[in-house]
């Protein structure tokens, strides 16, 4: 361990690229094929979908949705005849706040969103119990399924399998029971998601409630017998549905988009990841065995003396598995630390399901082993050359070797170098956009001390509000509840839901004009009328576009409101965009009606935050503890996306600058070994009269060609990564990304980098005397 400094920087290096691999397979877990595809008949499994024989001139689509006499006609006099299973799908999706029991009398209520599903929908695609690991078969009326990730969690440690939740309801008119955990669903395994909880009722053709699968399903999961044909099984399913003046088409299950989705996203993924930790252990075994190979004088006495090749092996292999650990276990440290900032500063996107971080210690441990396992194979190929050498000790102890392998690892690490610099740019340029989008205010101080409360699946909030709102410390309530309302204005007007690309508007529900001061809005009121309850105030760029169409010329606004239904709502006025929101919202007043709001903002008295805080925990773990993990102490901690964003811009700025790091290292540590081993012909170089320059383009020629080299690799790669972000921006935010401006910025760094570094060292060896350096040489 002579090089301290560099060791230390490989450590750190190696460490980072194996968190940042073990964070994106952990991350991408999810990418993965269907789970049919590993069933026998994934080949002849389709979805049926069906289409009206009586299409209307201004119909915009064909498919008709499946209905309960269809499936009553397809399963039939014992079912298809050319059908070896067939299942229903469900997208019917519902939040409920459930109370589970179990079997030691203890007592969980949560909110859990789920789905009415078909028995033989587990079966049918082939999933397994996360427990036995063997195939879910056919679920029993009232038997539950939920996924790996939500189990955990809502349930955390405790095994789900067995709670009961007996409360009933129309949606849900008899009590159920989770009899399974599956694996976790792949992204493509449509329909069903990880977040959410499946339930069986029985057959979806004789589920009788107050909602159903019937209206949901647009398609049927058929998987034909290997002795029937595809016209077989169609012409069957013709026949059986004919009387519905429908016709079925098949449309196969095992497509070839799935599999090259999965190949492209994977191979990506783990391609970006992976380059921190190639540029890490490429720049460590440089070093490794350009050190290897200025002790060849030490190698070729120990073999003359009888050393095997295996202690040769142990003698080097050992510096390397000590970093190789060190960095493993700074590696888990890590690992530990972006788990616990996850799951507590997004705590809402990782309570979600879709998103799930886990075990990145055990990931990491798994790559170190790898690790190491390459890095011993490089050096033991590197001593079977020198011990197959057919030259004698004499010339192993001066051999001279042109620096090939060293020079091409040193040009792919200072192109993976520039990516990364030009990444970090492209991503603080991307991140830039997407936070303007979100109107943020200048100071975010008054937001950070309001605290955020979801009360969405509290059976009885009002109790709850009320005892909040009485507290000693709260200053104000804002109650609201955000979401896309239809726009009837918009549906029967053909040119505006063109030009707006939608037939319904975003919008704050809100029962006062609080919000407007919340936010500090300040709006345009047209003529504010106080005896009117309900009205909308619009957001001004919206406005402005309704308005050049016609659409609201005697102003007023339709709303299909979920609740309310039809409503004719008078635009009371324009407010500007609202913060912490990327959409044009609205506004929409109903005053009066504290059910309209799911979720609250506390504000509290000026400098009584913390007590505030802690009188509120105390009153909702005694009124409702079910909703203790719906409450953000910061409000701009609620705001998942913004965060994530601001998340992306720190990683950026970390992984630039670990790579940037790297590259010094590599560069620091080659010149310095390059300088070095030619002390002695510099000193004759300058004895004869070579300059400072002279000795500049003697060393930066090969830098000045690696760099160049570098760019032509690294350039089309940051290029591809901003074609990708901009990708992602698209439909969010109305800009677009250039790349100009990030790769020259990427490239002049880690160039400049390259000049300092070399100069300070043709600097540093220039000062030696010459006679001493030929004389000790």
């Amino acid at each position: 361990m002579k090089y301290k400094l560099q060791t230390i920087i490989s450590v750190l290096g190696i460490a980072i690229g194996i968190v940042t691999l073990a964070f994106a397979h952990s991350a991408i877990e999810r990418i993965k094929l269907p789970t049919i595809y590993h069933q026998s008949y994934y080949d002849r499994a389709y979805q049926v979908w069906f289409d009206s024989l009586n299409l209307a001139p201004d119909a915009d689509t064909n498919y008709v949705r499946v209905n309960k006499d269809i499936i009553r006609a397809l399963k039939g006099d014992g079912g298809l005849k050319c059908a070896e299973k067939m299942a229903v799908p469900n997208g019917t999706m519902y939040g409920n706040r459930f109370e589970f029991h179990f079997s030691d009398s203890s007592i969980l209520r949560k909110a859990v969103d789920c789905c009415i599903i078909d028995p033989e929908m587990f079966d049918y695609h082939g999933h397994r119990s996360a427990i036995t690991g063997e195939r879910i078969k056919k679920l029993g009326v009232g038997e539950a399924i939920i996924c790996k990730s939500l189990a955990t969690i809502i349930f955390g440690d405790k095994n789900p399998v067995g709670a009961v939740q007996v409360y009933t309801s129309e949606t849900f008119p008899i009590p159920f029971t989770i009899v399974d955990v599956c694996e976790d669903f792949s992204e493509f395994d449509s329909p069903l998601s990880p977040r959410h909880m499946y339930i069986s009722l029985g057959d979806v053709e004789s589920v009788q409630c107050e909602t159903s699968a019937e209206a949901y399903a647009i398609w049927i999961n058929v998987a034909r017998k290997e002795e029937c044909t595809d016209k077989q099984l169609l012409d069957e399913i013709n026949s059986r549905i004919k009387p519905f003046g429908i016709k079925a088409q098949l449309q196969s299950e095992a497509g070839r988009e799935s599999v090259e989705a999965v190949l492209t996203i994977n191979s990506l993924v783990y391609l970006v990841s992976s380059l921190i930790l190639i540029a890490a252990i490429i720049g460590f075994l440089r070093m490794q065995i350009q050190l290897f190979w200025s002790r060849r004088r030490e190698v070729s006495l120990r073999i003359v003396n009888g050393a095997t090749r295996w202690q040769l092996f142990y003698l080097f292999c050992t510096e390397v598995l000590i970093t190789i650990c060190m960095s493993v276990i700074t590696a888990v440290l890590i690992g530990n630390w972006i788990e616990h900032f996850l799951y507590t500063r997004l705590a809402d996107l990782m309570s979600e399901g879709d998103f799930v971080i886990h075990n990145l210690g055990m990931y990491s441990c798994q790559i170190g082993l790898l690790l190491f396992v390459i890095c011993s194979l490089t050096i033991w190929i590197a001593l079977i050359r020198i011990c197959k050498s057919e030259k004698g000790l004499e010339a192993n102890m001066r051999h001279s070797r042109t620096h090939i392998f060293r020079n091409t690892m040193l040009g792919f690490q200072i192109a993976i170098s520039i990516v990364f610099v030009c990444g970090t740019f492209i991503t603080l340029n991307w991140a830039d956009k997407m936070l303007d989008a979100y109107h943020l205010p200048e100071d975010e101080s008054f937001y950070e001390n309001c605290v955020s409360l979801s009360l969405r699946h509290d059976d009885d909030p009002k109790q709850l509000v009320e005892e909040i709102r009485r507290l000693p410390d709260v200053d104000r309530m804002v109650c609201h509840s955000e979401g896309h309302i239809p726009v009837l204005n918009l549906t029967e007007n053909e040119e505006a839901k063109v030009a707006l690309q939608r037939d319904y508007l975003p919008f704050f529900c809100a029962t006062d004009t609080t919000l407007l001061s919340f936010y500090n809005l300040k709006a345009h009121w047209f003529a504010k009328n106080n005896n009117v309850k309900e009205f909308v105030l619009m957001n001004e760029s919206i406005y402005s576009q309704l308005k050049e169409l016609g659409v609201i010329d005697n102003g007023t606004l339709t709303l299909n409101d979920w609740n309310e239904g039809v409503l004719t709502l008078p635009i009371a006025g324009t407010i500007p965009d609202i913060p912490y929101t990327n959409m044009k919202t609205s506004i929409y007043i109903h005053q009066g009606n504290e059910g309209r709001g799911f979720e609250y903002v506390v504000v509290p008295k000026a400098g009584r935050y913390a007590s505030l805080i802690s009188d509120m925990e105390k009153t909702i773990h005694r009124l409702s503890p079910s909703v203790s993990d719906k409450m953000a102490k910061n409000f701009c901690d609620k705001k998942t996306e913004i965060n994530l964003i601001r998340s992306m811009k720190t990683i950026a700025w970390i992984l630039g600058a670990v790579s940037i790091i790297i590259c010094a290292m590599s560069i620091y540590s080659t010149i310095a070994l390059d300088t070095r081993s030619r002390r002695k012909e510099v000193a004759i170089r300058k004895v004869h009269g070579a300059m400072r320059r002279d000795i500049y383009r003697l060393f930066g020629r090969l830098y000045f060609i690696l760099i160049v080299l570098a760019l032509f690799i690294a350039i089309p790669g940051a290029i591809l990564f901003n074609q990708m972000m901009d990708g992602i921006m698209q439909g969010s935010v109305d800009a677009t990304l250039s790349p100009v401006i990030p790769c020259i910025l990427g490239s002049l760094v880690i160039i400049i980098l390259i000049a300092l570094i070399v100069g300070w060292h043709i600097r540093k060896v220039m000062k030696v005397e010459c006679d001493e350096m030929i004389v000790k040489e």
